[in-house]
């Protein structure tokens, strides 16, 4: 199936141009809870972005439509990881969980893509990142700077100041 990507253009900087959804300060007008993408919707992000690799035809909006009908506290938390859990399990995803630096290390590298969690300064940010070949990943939604980074996925993990709080999402092989 051939992937429909929307053009990158002044009006549309939210996307990469292979369709992933890499600058959030652009995502204002899908709002999510109580607030604009633009502020909390790194949660959806993160899940959009891991989809659209194996699923061509879902949409942001798809995505969006779905977690916002579920999002608990109208987003005043973010986003529940135990609601990006659900909608990738329910999209066919399986996946594996961790906490800290060390399980991240370890089942990102063995994984071919999934979701971090992490604090970005004083608030909680989510990525998805994709192995591209051997020990190179993609990290997309980083941050207003850098939208998107490949890097050794320990080298990513160095680079992120607090990195004791963080959590994985790496996905794995079907059973």
């Amino acid at each position: 199936m051939e992937r429909t990507v929307p053009a990158v253009s002044e009006t549309n900087r939210l996307f990469s141009e292979d369709g992933y959804i890499v600058r959030q300060k652009y995502a204002g007008g899908f709002p999510y809870g109580a607030f604009g993408s633009d502020l909390n919707g790194c949660g959806w992000i993160a899940v959009y972005n891991l989809l659209h690799v194996f699923d061509a035809s879902i949409t942001p909006e798809q995505v969006h439509r779905e977690m916002n009908e579920k999002l608990s506290y109208r987003g005043m938390r973010g986003t529940p990881m135990s609601l990006m859990r659900k909608t990738l399990a329910a999209h066919g995803l399986v996946f594996s969980l961790g906490r800290g630096r060390e399980a991240a290390l370890r089942l990102g590298t063995a994984s071919r893509g999934g979701i971090l969690r992490y604090w970005e300064g004083m608030e909680p940010h989510f990525v998805c990142y994709l192995r591209l070949s051997g020990d190179t990943y993609r990290f997309l939604n980083v941050n207003e700077r850098n939208p998107e980074m490949t890097v050794d996925f320990a080298r990513y993990l160095n680079e992120r100041p607090s990195t004791p709080m963080i959590r994985i999402i790496a996905l794995r092989e079907a059973a």
